[in-house]
């Protein structure tokens, strides 16, 4: 996982052991987080300060604290089940989303996103995938605080997103595919969502612009 301040001025990245180091543009490290063991998901703020790590089940922040909801289980989740807190981001005004993953012998696996904004109100989404296959593993916000992308699949080879606009209670737009997506982020202003794509012919990884209402055609 990589992300690159707003100002494209530092750049956070997981090593081969699971540790974040921060380096600058030219490659210098910056920082080294050993502090940080069991990293889930990181971003960067918005104002560039702060860098927010899901550590464990824990919100962390190596930088300024931020002023946002507190990161709890729903309470619509009875407390005997198995759960775990997968992936978290952060809104422009300090609003949180985050995906929460259950298990338990009657269900099975399902995955609950959780919204939070930052006057203190709820919105609890439904469960959107009870496919064990295809788990909910990445959510982000888009810049403009009322749209994000869910993505299903392992956190770097992503099978399946979804884009909810508004912060509708169901997706406008799904993207399915035999190409693994990595990090979407949905560009507002633009209407398009920016992706790294593994090609299924060369293994490798590309990065692709795509209109939103073509998502077949490369922009």
């Amino acid at each position: 996982s990589v992300k690159i301040s707003y100002d494209q001025k530092k750049i956070a990245y997981l090593d081969s052991s699971g540790i974040i180091e921060i380096i600058d543009r030219s490659g210098n490290l910056l920082q080294q987080l050993t502090q940080y063991t069991y990293v889930k998901s990181f971003d960067w703020s918005f104002d560039n300060a702060t860098l927010y790590i899901l550590n464990n089940n824990q919100i962390v922040f190596y930088g300024p604290s931020m002023n946002i909801p507190t990161l709890t289980f729903p309470n619509t989740i009875p407390s005997n089940v198995t759960k775990d807190f997968v992936s978290l981001s952060i809104s422009t005004t300090g609003d949180l989303a985050y995906i929460v993953h259950t298990w338990d012998g009657l269900n099975g696996d399902q995955d609950f996103t959780i919204i939070k904004p930052n006057d203190k109100t709820n919105t609890e989404l439904s469960p959107y995938n009870n496919n064990s296959f295809h788990p909910a593993s990445y959510v982000r916000f888009s810049s403009n605080k009322q749209d994000l992308t869910i993505g299903y699949g392992p956190p770097e080879l992503i099978n399946t997103i979804e884009l909810y606009k508004n912060l509708n209670m169901s997706p406008d737009y799904t993207f399915d595919s035999s190409e693994k997506y990595s990090n979407s982020i949905y560009r507002s202003d633009l209407n398009c969502l920016l992706t790294l794509y593994q090609d299924v012919n060369s293994s490798k990884l590309v990065l692709l612009a795509r209109d939103i209402f073509d998502f077949s055609k490369d922009k």
